[in-house]
């Protein structure tokens, strides 16, 4: 499990508090990301001319307080960015330690973020004669795109999501055009929302990271985003490909497009993310394709989709509906306890760093520390 999250900036002049605001809002991102991933922490950054990759294996709490980062996401996030991509990574595959395993991941062609894992990633690189840089699985996704070109069209994407087994969600910038974004999601989370002052979409993989993202931005920067008035939020179907571009001013319209729709590559050697196995999955999946190929293109009525379902095919969607129900309650409850023990750990650190600066402040004005910055011990 991973965090994902980014911002795409759409078109606007946007003032210094503006762009404090949004450079606040990406920190906050990784801060609550974290909840899903603590071994790493990575930014890209892209503007129609450069892009920018930043990532360290350490934590994001500690990360966004440094020097380094600082100073990074002040020159590379300006008023001719466009795309933002965020990740806090929970290593699976390859050590933190090997930069090439931490997200963006950078491919010849593409910059990207992954959640989830990949099971067959091994067989896609010997099959298709991939390079290999690192040992992580979410390689293999920008390894097979690079095979798309760099500016993939809706059947190559198809391709590639077909192509993996396990479970996914990615977004992914072409190094040659920045200021488009994809977002491919197979099951795992995400969340998009649109700031229509800002002129912004910005996502993160659960909804709730978004939202404190923007409250803690608004206690910061004299900016104050009405989540009611002033926020849209869309979360993306299962097994949908969306494409963006920030140079076009409509991104309303691009966050409520019609996704393209992919299969999943089920293999049955494989358990679903829901711990029942794949035979749950795929009774539900061939039980739902039946009732809408049936159907055909009319909307009906829950009650008559299931007039068409056998009493066996209801039953099986129930128990599976109410386990993944189940799941995600746990799920829920977990990831909520991890988020307040990160945030309790947050405030002990600016206390920390709080009281360090006011002792080593101290021990300047009564000269306990000399100018060549050694400590004097009282005899």
């Amino acid at each position: 499990m991973c965090g994902i999250g980014g911002v795409l900036m759409f078109p606007k002049e946007r003032s210094a508090e503006e762009l404090a605001y949004i450079r606040e809002l990406v920190s906050n991102i990784a801060f609550y990301n974290q909840a899903r991933g603590r071994d790493a922490t990575g930014f890209a950054t892209f503007s129609n001319r450069s892009h920018s990759v930043f990532k360290q294996p350490i934590k994001a709490s500690e990360l966004i307080h440094h020097k380094a980062y600082k100073h990074y996401i002040g020159r590379s996030l300006h008023k001719s960015t466009k795309n933002v991509l965020i990740h806090t990574r929970a290593g699976t595959k390859g050590s933190e330690e090997n930069s090439l395993n931490n997200h963006p991941i950078e491919s010849h062609r593409y910059i990207g973020v992954h959640n989830g894992m990949i099971h067959n990633d091994d067989e896609l690189f010997e099959q298709h004669k991939l390079f290999r840089a690192g040992e992580v699985d979410s390689e293999v996704i920008f390894r097979l795109l690079d095979g798309q070109g760099d500016k993939p069209k809706e059947e190559g994407l198809k391709y590639v999501a077909e192509q993996l087994s396990g479970m996914f969600t990615t977004a992914f910038v072409p190094k040659s055009h920045r200021h488009l974004m994809y977002i491919v999601r197979n099951d795992n989370p995400i969340t998009m929302v649109y700031i229509s002052s800002l002129n912004i979409i910005a996502f993160a993989s659960i909804d709730t990271y978004i939202r404190d993202s923007i409250t803690d931005a608004n206690l910061i920067n004299g900016i104050v985003i009405n989540m009611a008035e002033d926020t849209v939020s869309v979360q993306p179907k299962a097994q949908t490909i969306m494409r963006f571009d920030t140079n076009a001013d409509n991104a309303l319209e691009q966050l409520m497009q019609k996704p393209s729709v992919f299969t999943e590559n089920i293999d049955a050697g494989y358990s679903s993310w829901y711990g029942n196995g794949n035979d749950w999955n795929f009774f539900y999946q061939s039980a739902t394709e039946d009732a809408q190929s049936i159907a055909g293109d009319e909307e009906e009525e829950l009650s008559e989709i299931l007039s068409i379902l056998s009493d066996e095919q209801v039953e099986f969607i129930s128990r599976y509906l109410k386990n993944q129900e189940s799941n995600s309650w746990s799920e829920g409850w977990s990831l909520g306890r991890q988020s307040l023990n990160t945030e309790m750990e947050h405030k002990v650190e600016l206390a920390y760093d709080e009281g360090y600066a006011k002792g080593f402040e101290e021990g300047f004005m009564d000269g306990s520390i000399e100018a060549n910055n050694t400590v004097r011990i009282p005899v």
